[in-house]
C-alpha cells in the first residue's frame, strides 16, 4: 500500500470518526449527520467495485497509451450510497415536519421568502433534469445500465441542494459543522496536491517522459483525489466559495490562501482566469465600495509579518509554475494544441447533436457516439468527452436536458448582482458557466459540489435580502 493511498484512507477514517463524534455532541438530526458524511466522502470518487466494458479495441485508436483498447467502467462509491440514504431521510423529514416547515417559511421576511421560492424552483428544475436524463438513459443509451449508474451518481447534486435547503428552513440555519468540514476538505486536497506535484515531477524527470508542448512544464500538474487537474482546481474553487459564504471565523483567510495555492498548483488556465477576475473584482469592490474581504486579508497578513514574508516568497516561487504555463499557451492553437482540438470538438459535436437533439444519446455516451460517427475525428487521438459542457450535455441528454441542468445557475445569476453583498453568488454562477464553457461536465465528480455551492449561495442571498 502506497503512502498516498494510506493518506486517503486515513483521512476518510478521520472524517467518519469526527462526524460520528459530532453526531453525539452537536447533532440536531440523523439527516444532518448522514448528509455531512455524504459531503465529506464526495472527494473520494472511486467505487469499491468496478463493472467494466470495452468501447473500442486498441486497433481502432491512434492514441498510443490505449494498448488494450478503450474501456468504460461504473460503480457506486460511498457518497453515492449515502446520498440515496439522505434522499430517503429528506422525504421522511419533509412528510413528518411539513407543518413546522410551512410555519417557519411564513415567518420569514418577504425578501427571504423570495430567495427560498427561487431555491425551490432550482431544486424542482434539477429533479426534472434527473427525470429527463433517466428517460434518455432508458430509451436511447447504448448501455442503459451504464447511463443509469451515472444518473444515480448525479443525484448528489439535487440531494445535497435539497436536503441543505430543508435543514435551513427547518432549523433556520445550516449545520454548524459544515464550514469546518469544508475547511478540512480544502486543507486535505491542497496537501495531497502538493505531495503529488513533487512525486510526479520527480518521476517524470527521472524517466524523461515526453509530453505535448502545451503540457511540458517544469512542475507537473496534481489531480488531488480527482481524475484530472482541471476538476481538482474547479472543486477547490467551489469549496472556497462555500467557505466564504458560510465561514466568518479566523479560519476564513488561511483557508482562502491555501485554496488559492492549490489552484495555482493545478495549472488550470480557466480556473486561473476566474481567480484573476475574482481578485480584480475584490480589489475594485474594496477600493470603491469598501467591501470587507480584501481588507480582511490585508489586515490578517499585516498582523503576521513573518508569515507574510513566506507568502511573498511563495508568490515569487509561483512564477516557476505560472510563467512556463502561460508561455506554453502560445501552442494553444497549434496543430495539437488545446484550442485547435476544441474547435474540432465543436465542429464534430454539432453534427452529432443533429442526430438526437431532443433526448440525446444517454449519460456517458459522448465518447462512444463521437467514435461511432467520426472514427477518424478528434476521438481517434484524444478519446475524451467534448470540452464544452453545454454541447456535451446536449449530446448526452438533449437540448432540453442541458437547459434544465443550467437553469438553476441562471436563476442564481438573475437574483444576484456584481454589486453589493450578493457578489459571491453572482461570481459562483459565472464561475460555473465559465468553467463549463471550456471543460466537460463529469457529474459523478463535480455535481455534488455544484449543488453545495449553489445552496450556500441561496442562503447568502436569502440573508442579504432579509437585511436590506
Amino acid at each position: 500500500m502506497s503512502a498516498l493511498s494510506f493518506s486517503f484512507q486515513l483521512f476518510f477514517i478521520g472524517v467518519v470518526i469526527t462526524l460520528l463524534l459530532m453526531t453525539l455532541a452537536f447533532s440536531r438530526s440523523l439527516l444532518e449527520n448522514v448528509l455531512l458524511l455524504s459531503i465529506g466522502t464526495m472527494i473520494f470518487y472511486l467505487p469499491g467495485k468496478y463493472y467494466t466494458f470495452q468501447v473500442a479495441s486498441s486497433d481502432q485508436y491512434w492514441f498510443p497509451q490505449l494498448n488494450f483498447g478503450l474501456f468504460e467502467s461504473y460503480g457506486l462509491n460511498s457518497a453515492d450510497i449515502l446520498s440515496v440514504w439522505v434522499m430517503i431521510l429528506s422525504i421522511g423529514t419533509l412528510v413528518f415536519n411539513w407543518n413546522l416547515i410551512i410555519t417557519r417559511f411564513t415567518s420569514l421576511g418577504s425578501g427571504t421568502q423570495k430567495a427560498v421560492v427561487w431555491g425551490v424552483a432550482s431544486f424542482v428544475t434539477w429533479i426534472l433534469y434527473i427525470f429527463w436524463a433517466f428517460l434518455s438513459a432508458n430509451q436511447i443509451s447504448f448501455n442503459s445500465v451504464f447511463s443509469g449508474m451515472l444518473l444515480i451518481q448525479q443525484l448528489k447534486m439535487p440531494v445535497v441542494f435539497g436536503s441543505l435547503f430543508l435543514l435551513l428552513v427547518k432549523h433556520s440555519s445550516l449545520p454548524a459543522t459544515l464550514k469546518h468540514l469544508v475547511t478540512a476538505m480544502i486543507f486535505f486536497e491542497v496537501i495531497i496536491g502538493l505531495t503529488q506535484a513533487v512525486q510526479i515531477t520527480t518521476i517524470t524527470t527521472q524517466t524523461n517522459q515526453q509530453l505535448p508542448l502545451e503540457e511540458s512544464m517544469l512542475i507537473r500538474r496534481p489531480t488531488g483525489t480527482f481524475f484530472h487537474s482541471n476538476q481538482y482546481a474547479f472543486v477547490l474553487l467551489l469549496l472556497l466559495l462555500v467557505s466564504i459564504n458560510t465561514d466568518n471565523t479566523s479560519w476564513r483567510v488561511p483557508t482562502l490562501l491555501l485554496a488559492v495555492f492549490g489552484i495555482v498548483l493545478s495549472q488550470s488556465r480557466v480556473v486561473w482566469l476566474l481567480l484573476v477576475v475574482w481578485i480584480g473584482l475584490e480589489f475594485w469592490r474594496w477600493r470603491w465600495h469598501g467591501t470587507p474581504l480584501f481588507k480582511e486579508v490585508l489586515e490578517w497578513l499585516v498582523q503576521r509579518p513573518r508569515l507574510s514574508a513566506y507568502l511573498a516568497a511563495s508568490v515569487v516561487a509561483a512564477t516557476i509554475i505560472v510563467i512556463p504555463r502561460l508561455v506554453g499557451s502560445i501552442h494553444f492553437f497549434s496543430e495539437f494544441g488545446g484550442g485547435t482540438l476544441r474547435l474540432q470538438m465543436l465542429k464534430e459535436g454539432l453534427l452529432v447533436l443533429q442526430q438526437a437533439p431532443l433526448l440525446g444519446f444517454g449519460l456517458g455516451t459522448n465518447v462512444y457516439q463521437m467514435f461511432k460517427l467520426f472514427p477518424d475525428g478528434y476521438i481517434s487521438f484524444f478519446p475524451f468527452a467534448i470540452h464544452n459542457a453545454f454541447l456535451q450535455n446536449s449530446i448526452e441528454v438533449g437540448v432540453v436536458g442541458m437547459l434544465l441542468f443550467f437553469l438553476p445557475v441562471y436563476f442564481l445569476l438573475r437574483q444576484s448582482s456584481l454589486f453589493g453583498p450578493s457578489f459571491y453568488s453572482w461570481f459562483a454562477a459565472m464561475s460555473i458557466l465559465g468553467y463549463y464553457s471550456f471543460h466537460p461536465a463529469s457529474g459523478h465528480f463535480e455535481y455534488g459540489f455544484v449543488g453545495l455551492v449553489l445552496m450556500t449561495c441561496w442562503l447568502r442571498l436569502a440573508y442579504d435580502k432579509e437585511i436590506k
